[in-house]
């Protein structure tokens, strides 16, 4: 092999991985953002099932520490609870069961409308709101899960009123 080859072969590697480099960060962004979307999909689905089998109220809510509901951001992770007592604000009281607990997402701003989100039996109207998953690039990356009346999640790149998201 000679000099020449050598440094053609080198160019031509620099090359690909100029365009691919920021192709694969895209590509490990989305997948970030996928992954704690549906996370919180498959929670909200967890929570509107224990509500159904416990015919008991079952509350979503942000948790720095895993133990109890905080103001603090959705970035921390979440729990879900049985809320037997229904108190209000939602706290999770001894002798109450803790089903789930999420730990803290790193990468991502999770924000929410409401504190907490309570799933309730079926035929009785559980709370609806939208949650927000930011990173890095914006509200064109953006996506939201979007709970309705009856606890049913989806994702959407637009808010509940088809307007584009906004990232913090």
């Amino acid at each position: 092999m000679t000099l020449l080859e050598l440094m053609l072969v080198i160019g031509i590697t620099a090359i690909l991985l100029t365009g691919a480099i920021p192709s694969f960060r895209e590509m490990i962004m989305n997948s970030r953002r996928t992954s704690a979307v549906n996370e919180l999909v498959g929670t909200i689905q967890f929570a509107r099932g224990e509500a159904a089998k416990r015919n008991r109220e079952i509350v979503l809510c942000p948790s720095g520490g895993g133990r109890q509901c905080t103001a603090d951001s959705w970035n921390l992770g979440w729990l879900v609870f049985a809320n037997l007592d229904q108190d209000r604000p939602a706290r999770l009281d001894p002798g109450e069961p803790l089903l789930y607990v999420k730990p803290a997402r790193e990468g991502l701003k999770i924000t929410a409308n409401r504190r907490v989100f309570r799933f309730r039996p079926l035929g009785v109207r559980s709370v609806n709101g939208t949650v927000t998953f930011c990173d890095s690039r914006g509200a064109l990356a953006a996506r939201a899960v979007i709970i309705s009346y009856t606890g049913r999640p989806r994702v959407s790149a637009r808010n509940a009123s088809n307007q584009q998201l906004v990232c913090p």
